[in-house]
């Protein structure tokens, strides 16, 4: 996984997709942290080429893998990806629904604002902006503060 994140580090996009592929091949099984750190860098790379549909699939990969992992921070960090994928796709409806089960899984979490929470709610703001709804919008951002 190491030389996928120095070859997209390089704009290598091939080899960052190569390595990251060869990184799953040789994980455990059981290891959802590798596999999900490669598919996020795969992920990475299919959006840098603009093939989004290959990345957003390679996003959710890294998504489920990081929450079987239960690392939910990290699932707050890379579900704005994903939801910004789905966005540029023109796919709002699922964007939104990536943010609003980043935060319902969040909530989930005792005790603690986990780190990405608040950019959730900016990015609900966004969607609600590009629907016109500058109401919902301004109450997003309260919320995120």
């Amino acid at each position: 996984m190491y030389w996928a994140a120095l070859a997209l580090v390089r704009d290598d996009l091939p080899a960052t997709l190569r390595h990251a592929h060869l990184a799953v091949d040789r994980a455990a099984a059981g290891d959802h942290v590798v596999r999900a750190g490669a598919a996020g860098l795969s992920g990475l790379a299919y959006w840098s080429a603009g093939e989004l549909d290959a990345a957003d699939q390679a996003y959710s990969a890294c998504v489920q893998g990081l929450h079987r992992a239960g690392h939910i921070a990290d699932v707050l960090g890379c579900s704005i990806a994903l939801a910004d994928i789905r966005t540029t796709q023109g796919r709002l409806g699922d964007a939104l629904r990536t943010y609003e089960q980043a935060l319902q899984l969040a909530a989930q979490e005792p005790g603690t604002v986990l780190r990405g929470t608040a950019d959730m709610y900016v990015g609900l703001s966004q969607i609600a902006c590009e629907r016109g709804d500058l109401q919902t919008a301004i109450q997003h951002l309260i919320r995120s503060r």
